[in-house]
Order: C-alpha cells, then structure tokens, then sequence
C-alpha cells in the first residue's frame, strides 16, 4: 500500500517516489512553520487495469478509481462515490494513482478544485472544497535537539510526515535543516535523512534522540544510521568536529 497526505493508495501495481520538488515543500514548510499544512481530499485510490475496467463495463481504462471515500470527507461532501473513476485534478490529467497522490499532495486547504469523474460510466464534473489533513502536522513548539552542537535541526517523524515523503519507516527523527560547515554536512547527513539508530541504539522518537546526543561526551564520535530512500546510512558524526562515512545498501 502507498500513502499520501490526502489520498490513500491501495491495490496492485502501486509505488511511487515523493518528487524532489514536493520533498522540498515539506521540508520547507517543516523549517519555516513547524509543520506541513496539507490539503486533504478524504478518498482511497487504485489503478484502474484493463480487468477492473472491464468489470466495471468501462470502454477505457483511464483515470484511477475511488475504492473508498471518508465518510464526512470534502471528497463525501462533494459527492464523490466508491467505484468513481477520477480523470482530471484541477484541470489536470490523472493517468495513475501518483498523480492525483501528488497533485493532492501540495493544494492548499481552503482551495476549490474542479474534477473530472466517471460517475457509473457517465462523465461528471464537480468542485471540492479541501479541508486541512486531519491532525496535520508537526506542533511547532517542539525543539530543534542539538542546533548548535552538531549543525542539524531534527523533528520526530510522525506517521503523517511518514506519509509526505513516502518513507517505509515511521520511527526515528527526521533531519530537516543542515548547517554548512558543521559536522553533521562533514558526517554527509543531509535534509530529509531520517535517523534511526545512534550507537546501534534504536532511535524511536525526539526524547530518545536528545538522550543519545546528550550522553555522548563533547569530542565524541557517535554511529549514526540514518534511512535515505531505500537505503541505510551510516555515518560517523563527532559531537563538535569533523566525521567519517559509509553507505549500505
């Protein structure tokens, strides 16, 4: 299954990356507010194939089919039904479930977007009013934990921003910002990294990040893992020098 803020992804053939331009978004929104402000559409998607198609008596197998709408949802306000065939997101093509996902993805709250449906095989337009995610976001009076000691500023990854990027995982800190010349840039960690381990230490949430930073003993070299996309990173970050580093993959 793949997920996005606004829309979620279910059946066959599914699996997309967070473009890079939409990972700056987060991050951006994640440094500027403390939190990503998404618009949210309420509906479950798939990929039409030629079979579901066809079992739906449809001629053509454009579009990705609503498999399910939230109840109370803009998409249920706006009188989207299960089994509805989404063809166009504000005036733009959806060819795949990645589109609408992305598409969703950065409208704003508040905004009216038109679609184009199938509606039991006939076209129909219509305007949905999108609302903010539902418990969107990270608060911002949470701490950026060592700024100033190692040059990176973290916030813990909730499943909602697990969600934003596309990420397998839903534990640990994610990097937000880098500071050039510190030695998190010297250790190769950048934006977006998310770090799960320190020490071989399983890192679950910002209280265990800040303890595992703050036991380690200035001029220290601690293990950091760290995901990027697929893969595993490690690297050797010293508290107030530089670091060393090795990719697994």
């Amino acid at each position: 299954m793949g997920v996005n803020t606004a829309i979620v992804a279910q059946g066959q053939g599914i699996g997309f990356a967070i473009p890079i331009k939409m990972a700056e978004f987060v991050i951006n929104q994640l440094k500027s507010g403390g939190k990503v402000v998404r618009g949210w559409l309420g509906v479950y998607v798939q990929e039409l194939t030629p079979e579901i198609a066809s079992g739906l008596s449809l001629k053509e197998n454009d579009g990705v089919l609503v498999s399910d709408v939230t109840p109370g949802s803009p998409a249920d306000k706006a009188g989207i039904k299960r089994g509805d065939v989404v063809l166009e997101f504000d005036g733009k093509k959806v060819n795949e479930v990645s589109d609408l996902t992305n598409m969703a993805a950065v409208a704003e709250p508040g905004a009216d977007v038109t679609m184009k449906l199938l509606h039991d095989g006939k076209p129909k337009d219509l305007t949905v009013k999108l609302t903010e995610f539902p418990d969107e976001g990270v608060p911002a009076d949470e701490e950026e934990r060592a700024e100033e000691q190692l040059g990176l500023s973290v916030k813990e990854l909730t499943p909602q921003i697990a969600r934003n990027f596309n990420l397998s995982t839903e534990r640990g800190v994610i990097i937000t910002d880098v500071v050039d010349g510190s030695p998190a840039e010297d250790a190769g960690l950048r934006p977006g990294d998310v770090i799960i381990e320190i020490d071989k230490n399983k890192i679950n949430d910002l209280d265990q990040y800040s303890a595992a930073i703050s036991n380690a003993k200035p001029g220290s070299t601690v293990l950091v893992l760290v995901k990027r996309g697929d893969n595993t990173v490690y690297s050797a970050l010293r508290i107030g020098g530089g670091a060393e580093k090795s990719q697994s993959n």
